[in-house]
């Protein structure tokens, strides 16, 4: 399916897909989130490259990350920027400048995610990750 959209409004639909996947992450609607990914895909994070199969590979990273941050207090993943770059009509960047927070508004985590979006059948999904944060939970 061809999609004759101009790079602004390619530009809106990257930021609201983005809105979706992280309202679904803070809500803990796994299912949902996970739904975001094309399968395989790869996440890179401190260095190393990690294969994510299938969906079952998603939501085992998904429960990790939630096993991680809730004993820490976590409440939300707040976004500072979302940046988008689209790379013709179905494809871009967004990077993602995120902060994990307690109740308090303490931080945890920082980091910045670039995500490799594709749009398929007219929907798009994530079809790569590299993250990179720091902060007194950072794993490297």
């Amino acid at each position: 399916m061809s999609v004759t959209t101009g790079t602004g409004d390619i530009v809106a639909e990257l930021k609201a897909f983005y809105d979706h996947y992280i309202v679904s992450f803070n809500s803990g609607q796994e299912a949902v989130a996970n739904a975001c990914y094309s399968y395989p895909w790869n996440l890179v994070m401190n260095s190393e490259v990690i294969p994510m199969t299938s969906a079952d590979s998603g939501k085992g990273m998904f429960e990790a990350l939630y096993n991680r941050i809730v004993p820490l207090g976590w409440t939300a993943t707040e976004i500072d920027t979302v940046d988008a770059f689209p790379a013709g009509s179905n494809s871009g960047l967004l990077r993602v400048d995120y902060r994990r927070v307690r109740g308090d508004g303490s931080v945890i985590e920082r980091g910045r995610c670039c995500y490799m979006v594709e749009r398929t059948d007219g929907r798009w999904h994530f079809t790569g990750c590299i993250d990179s944060f720091t902060g007194e939970n950072h794993l490297g």
